[in-house]
């Protein structure tokens, strides 16, 4: 999963993909698993959506605390509201 992440991190869009479609999976565990990559990757802003898309509170939590790491904008402003 790190593998992924550092490749969709490096720009490779495959990858990018792969982690995208994970975090739409009917399984709660594979959206905790791409949402972890994509924090500690340093991708959080792909993050944004599952803080009100995600039903499992724990991939809502991870959002919350990925995003909160980044410096607070407009976008960042508005998803926490």
């Amino acid at each position: 999963m790190q593998l992924l992440a550092g490749l969709a991190r490096a720009g490779d869009a495959d990858s990018l993909a792969e982690l995208r479609a994970m975090l739409e999976d009917t399984l709660p565990v594979r959206r905790e698993l791409a949402a972890h990559a994509l924090h500690t990757s340093g991708l959080q802003r792909e993050l944004l959506g599952r803080l009100k898309e995600d039903g499992h509170l724990p991939v809502r939590l991870i959002a919350v605390r990925a995003l909160s790491e980044l410096p607070l904008d407009d976008e960042l402003r508005a998803a926490f509201q």
